[in-house]
């Protein structure tokens, strides 16, 4: 099944896929992105401010370095950052 709607990626009113061939998702036929991806995943648990909160990975530069990390949903905090060795970049 196909229908036509706006795509954030692209800007542009595509063709989506909801077949599920791929995935749980459904896709836009023009760049692959799925509404899930753009979502995030929100994990139980937020920062110690706000521990009933809920949480989202990330990967990139965090706390000088590159590695992974935690947000906070509520304050946007960085939490449980977890940094390369400087030999493995």
């Amino acid at each position: 099944m196909t229908d036509v709607q706006y795509c954030e990626i692209c800007e542009q009113e595509t063709e989506w896929d909801y077949s599920k061939e791929f995935g749980d998702h459904d896709w836009c036929k023009s760049c692959g992105i799925s509404k899930e991806m753009l979502e995030g995943v929100k994990a139980p648990g937020g920062c110690e401010l706000h521990p009933d909160g809920t949480h989202e990975f990330g990967f990139g530069l965090a706390g000088g370095g590159m590695g992974s990390y935690s947000v906070c949903n509520e304050c946007c905090a960085i939490f449980d950052v977890e940094l390369w060795p400087e030999d493995a970049a």
